[in-house]
């Protein structure tokens, strides 16, 4: 089940160019590579970008700026075959894995066969992360993440992975209140 979810996930990588990705994320992420600022979104407006280019914080801009730097370099050798594009959307596949992993830490009891199924194989994810082209796995993996060193009484740990949530998309803020509310019931 994991090889042909990931099968499916590469060549998806390859041969699905989201709109979303083409027209908003890509010109974006192109602009703070090739113009280094410390503000990335001013940068983008004052070169006449949209506005609504990516709607995401620093840390989410940070997660996709390794591989797609990779990918602006290859593209600048081989004349502009969309390597960019593509380490893009190979972040997204990384912190796919990574949800994955985290979910099978988190739940050890359970087969991990269901959770290939339910979750690797699950159309909603390839659907959104891979034809449609949202971000949003990169804040759910994150805060995976601040549950799995929660869980392991890492709490500063967890307190930075919730921070790099919230800094990835303001909505994963919603979660804080209830890691609080658990932390409180859980310590007693």
């Amino acid at each position: 089940f994991f090889i042909i979810g990931l099968f499916l996930k590469v060549a998806l990588i390859f041969y699905c160019f989201p709109l979303i990705h083409r027209e908003l994320f890509i010109p974006f992420i192109s602009n703070s590579l090739e113009n280094i600022s410390f503000d990335p979104w001013n940068s983008f407006l004052l070169k006449g970008g949209n506005i609504n280019s990516f709607p995401y914080g620093i840390s989410m801009l940070i997660s996709y700026l390794p591989l797609s730097s990779i990918g602006l370099f290859l593209d600048r050798i081989i004349s502009n075959y969309n390597f960019l594009e593509i380490g893009f959307k190979f972040s997204s596949l990384i912190f796919d894995y990574s949800v994955l992993i985290l979910l099978s830490i988190i739940t050890k009891h359970f087969s991990k066969r269901i959770l290939l199924i339910s979750y690797w194989l699950s159309p909603i994810i390839i659907y959104t992360t891979y034809i449609h082209g949202q971000l949003d796995i990169v804040p759910v993996a994150f805060l995976l993440g601040c549950i799995c060193m929660i869980s392991w009484n890492r709490y500063k740990f967890a307190a930075f992975l919730i921070v790099l949530a919230i800094f990835s998309k303001m909505s994963m803020f919603i979660a804080f209140p209830f890691i609080l509310i658990y932390l409180q019931k859980r310590k007693g």
